[in-house]
This record gives C-alpha cells, sequence and structure tokens, in this order.
C-alpha cells in the first residue's frame, strides 16, 4: 500500500459526504487537517460545470500547490466527479468508484505522479487540459470511453482494458505522450493526433483500420509490434513510411529466429547431443549386456540402472548415490529440456510464419515463451548452468590418458 508515513488511508463504503464528516469528527485532532482535505476534494468533485454559477464559483476557488500530495483516499464513491483546476498532483485514490450517473471530468487539473489504482469509472472519463506526467491509471469504465484532450501525458502509465476513444496532445513539436505507456487497451477507432511519441510503447492493444494518428511529431524508439501494424490496414493508420523508419517495430518470431535458428539451431543441437550422448552410450552398452551377456547373481532392472547413473552424475549404478555432479546433471537436465522446448517451439512459429506468409502474434515481452527465454539468459540459469558444469568439464579434460612407449 502507498502510503507516506503519518499520512492516514481514507477509507468507505459508498459513504456520503455527512458520513465521512461525522466519522473524522470523532477521530484524533491530528486527523482533523486530513479531514477537512477529504472534503474539499469531495466538495471540489460534487459541481456542475454546465451551470455558469457553478462554474465560476470553481474558478474562484483557490487551491494551494499539490494539497493532496501522498494522500491515499481508498474505497470512496464520487458521486460526482467534476473536478475543476484542482492540483491532484500525488494524490492515490484506490478502489474508488466514480460519477455513478454521469461521465467522469477532470478539466485543467494538475494530476502529476497522481495514481488511480484499481478505479471504477461508471460513465466513462475525459481529461481536458490537464498536466499529467507521470499520471498512472489502473481502472476500468463500466461504460463510455476514455479520452485525453490537449492533455500532457509525458512517461504515464495507461493500464486498462476499458476502450479509449481520443488521445489529443497540444501540439506535434510539444512533448506530450513522450515515454507514456499504454498496456491492454482497446484502441480501435481511436483518435491520436498532436503529440510526439518518441520513446512511447503500445503494448498487447487491440487496434484497427479506423486507428488514426494525425498530425505526429517525433516518432523516434515508439514501439508497436509488428502484428499491431498490420492491423492497421493499408495506410498503417497513417503513420508514414518515414515514422515507421523511427519506430521500433518488434516482432517476437524474428527475435527467436535471431537466437534459436541458423548458426544457433545448430549450436543448441550440437549441444543436446553431447549431452545426452553418455545417457544413449549406457542404455545401448547395458541393453548388450543384458541381451548377450550371461545373468549375474545380483541384478537391476535397464530403467533403475539408468535412473541410478543419472542421479550418481554418472559415477556409480546397483546403489543410489548422491555426489558433488549430481547438481550439475540436475542443471543441466533442466536447462537443456528448457532448451529443447524453444528450438521446437520456435521452429513451430517459424513454419506459421512461413505458411501464411503472415505474421504470427507473438510478443517476447509478454508471452509465457518469452519467460522461458529470459530464465535461459546468462544472468538466470544460462549462468548457474555454465557454472555448474564447467567443473566437470574440467574434471573430463583433466583425466590422465596412457601413452604407449
Amino acid at each position: 500500500m502507498l502510503r507516506p508515513h503519518g499520512i492516514p488511508a481514507i477509507l468507505g463504503d459508498s459513504p456520503s459526504n455527512s458520513d465521512i464528516q461525522a466519522s473524522y469528527r470523532a477521530r484524533d485532532h491530528r486527523d482533523a487537517g486530513k479531514s477537512a482535505r477529504v472534503m474539499e476534494l469531495l466538495e471540489a468533485s460534487a459541481g456542475s460545470f454546465d451551470q455558469s454559477e457553478a462554474r465560476q464559483a470553481a474558478l474562484s476557488k483557490n487551491f494551494p500547490s499539490a494539497p493532496f500530495a501522498g494522500l491515499l483516499v481508498e474505497g470512496l464513491t464520487f458521486p460526482q466527479a467534476n473536478f475543476h483546476r484542482i492540483d491532484l498532483s500525488g494524490i492515490h485514490f484506490k478502489n474508488c468508484v466514480f460519477a455513478e450517473q454521469r461521465r467522469s471530468w477532470f478539466d485543467e487539473c494538475k494530476l502529476q505522479g497522481a495514481y488511480f489504482e484499481n478505479c471504477t469509472f461508471k460513465n466513462g472519463l475525459e481529461l481536458v487540459n490537464c498536466q499529467c506526467p507521470g499520471l498512472r491509471f489502473e481502472g476500468t469504465l463500466e461504460a463510455g470511453h476514455l479520452q485525453f484532450s490537449r492533455c500532457d501525458l509525458r512517461a504515464a502509465l495507461i493500464d486498462t482494458q476499458s476502450r479509449i476513444s481520443r488521445i489529443h496532445g497540444s501540439g506535434a513539436d510539444a512533448k506530450t505522450c513522450q515515454g507514456t505507456h499504454i498496456l491492454n487497451a482497446d484502441l480501435r477507432a481511436c483518435g491520436i493526433q498532436d503529440v510526439s511519441l518518441r520513446g512511447a510503447a503500445f503494448s498487447d492493444i487491440r487496434v484497427d483500420r479506423d486507428t488514426k494518428f494525425t498530425r505526429i511529431g517525433d516518432t523516434r524508439q515508439f514501439q508497436m509490434d509488428r502484428y499491431l501494424i498490420a492491423c492497421l490496414g493499408d495506410d498503417v493508420g497513417g503513420l508514414t513510411e518515414g515514422q515507421r523508419m523511427d519506430m521500433r517495430i518488434p516482432d517476437g518470431v524474428a527475435e527467436l529466429r535471431r537466437r534459436y535458428s541458423g548458426f544457433w539451431f545448430w549450436f543448441h543441437l550440437t549441444a543436446l547431443l553431447i549431452f545426452v550422448f553418455p545417457y544413449l552410450w549406457f542404455i545401448l552398452s547395458s541393453w548388450a549386456k543384458a541381451r548377450f551377456l550371461a545373468p549375474s547373481d545380483y541384478s537391476v532392472t535397464l530403467g533403475t540402472a539408468l535412473l541410478q547413473y543419472v542421479v550418481s552424475g554418472g559415477q556409480t549404478i546397483g546403489r543410489w548415490q548422491l555426489s558433488w555432479l549430481s547438481l550439475s546433471v540436475g542443471v543441466a537436465l533442466a536447462y537443456n529440456t528448457l532448451r529443447f522446448v524453444m528450438l521446437a517451439r520456435t521452429k513451430d512459429l517459424e513454419n506459421q510464419q512461413l505458411s501464411s506468409g503472415l505474421p504470427v502474434r507473438f510478443s517476447l515481452s509478454t508471452s509465457g515463451l518469452g519467460k522461458l527465454d529470459r530464465a535461459l539468459g546468462f544472468k538466470r540459469l544460462g549462468g548457474l548452468y555454465a557454472a555448474v558444469v564447467v567443473w566437470p568439464t574440467l574434471h573430463f579434460l583433466s583425466m590422465r590418458v596412457p601413452i604407449a612407449h
């Protein structure tokens, strides 16, 4: 729970303003300031800016700079959510419900570093002329759309499975949307215009031929994967060829092929054969002994002998014995099993793409196969594998070979 020391959480279950006021009056006098801040926040959200008198009243109210910074507001319901010219920088809304009867509205507000965690907006949400650098939005809209009009969304994180219908900045030359990361959202028929997308990333979203990019500024390091680019249609959503050349367009299958095809396919395949060769040789030689030699007074099944051979690190059969080589065998077995899975899956995806001539929807950053690939990296299981295998290898290479004179 993100709560600075000494700042209480504001808890509730759809309470009214009077309930909250009575609750906070009963608290210790040290919380009186926090109570007043919450009441001020609720009162500020309850105005209807359709009427000129209410709008002028809101404009005349002078809020101090970032009065709600660090405040955790949890579990409250805002029957009306019409915020105008309020500095909500650094506030943390958690499990709150906004505007049960009409669309939520933030107009000319400061939301720098604000965090909406698991919040629900009943009838849509629109932010107009808001300053939102570093905003974190993790919420859902039960109806309506999420809209950003002339907002500064630098380094914002928007993680929602709801629909975003508009992302309008203040101009293509401005830095709006630089470093913005949008996850899981539905951007079908969304209009994105007058923004700079340098360093932004759209991941695991949905787009279609009606998703349009208009008057886009800098697109350097803007990331959308190959599948999403294909979904934009023949005109690529209005993105020019030059803009796409500046972008990062990941292709998960191409990345897998770079690591597990061509030279690296034969490298990994050779490593797998080297790993399994001693065990194949043991099986063949043990089968030959069982088939052609006379039985002895003591014997074990071929399967038991193989397990004992593996557990002992290739040192003994006939009894169960652990050795320092057992660890290396276990790690090597796990690593090479995962390596085989990666090789097989890469070939499968490669064949799908070659047969259809179309990009396969696959992302290394979010898929289980991508997590497996990262696990095989040198800093994780790959490093452990190298560490435990190097000693048996040196031990093998240090064996003395007799030389006839």
